[in-house]
């Protein structure tokens, strides 16, 4: 299997990030050798915010799909702690007040559809979905994980628990993460002839 640290996102996204920096604790960290086909990086964000004051959020999304547990303070649309959220195709606004604690296990493109087998469409600009492609146990152990748990212990916590639904890269989704790595490398692939060229591969398969 293909060494699977080189990244298939950036870390840009968050609008105005020096100010939510003041205001939020933002982590990322790695997720467990086993899951890299799939998983680019844990994040954990945690705040507490003055009385009566609140901050707006904006994230440009990446075409990839998020499994998150939140606690405290929760955006719109969630009402139990696990939740997945779908690719989006406009901008992410949320709006963070109290205090509240999030961890977030941040797939590659196309990486929740193999990790899970479910069709990614299903979830486009869908922010709140039920995380049913994972067993009930699962589920609950994510639930369990807070801000009263050291980030570390709560990334082995989930390595853990999503370390059984690892399988077999499909040769497909190596394909994508391929054609993803190749235009991130070289930021001058803007067209789509560009990168069929570049990648060997025809309009309609890409």
């Amino acid at each position: 299997m293909p060494d699977r640290k080189n990244a298939t996102t950036t870390e840009s996204g968050v609008l105005r990030p020096d100010q939510l920096a003041k205001l939020v604790d933002l982590r990322r960290l790695p997720c467990a050798t086993s899951l890299e086909p799939w998983v680019e990086n844990y994040w954990q964000l945690q705040w507490t915010l003055p009385s009566g004051t609140s901050h707006h959020s904006s994230t440009l999304p990446h075409p990839a799909c998020t499994l998150s547990v939140e606690h405290g303070w929760t955006r719109e649309g969630v009402v139990e702690p696990v939740v997945v959220t779908g690719v989006l195709t406009r901008r992410f606004d949320v709006v963070l007040a109290e205090s509240g604690w999030v961890f977030g296990v941040k797939f590659r493109p196309g990486g929740y559809a193999s990790f899970t087998g479910t069709v990614a469409r299903t979830l486009r600009d869908v922010s709140v979905a039920p995380p049913t492609p994972f067993r009930s146990e699962t589920v609950a152990a994510l639930a369990e994980l807070g801000g009263h748990l050291d980030a570390d212990h709560c990334r082995t916590v989930v390595d853990a628990v999503l370390a059984p639904y690892a399988r077999d890269v499909e040769p497909e989704y190596e394909t994508v993460l391929d054609i993803i790595a190749a235009m991130l490398r070289d930021r001058t692939l803007v067209r789509v002839a560009q990168v069929e060229q570049r990648c060997g591969i025809g309009t309609r398969r890409l």
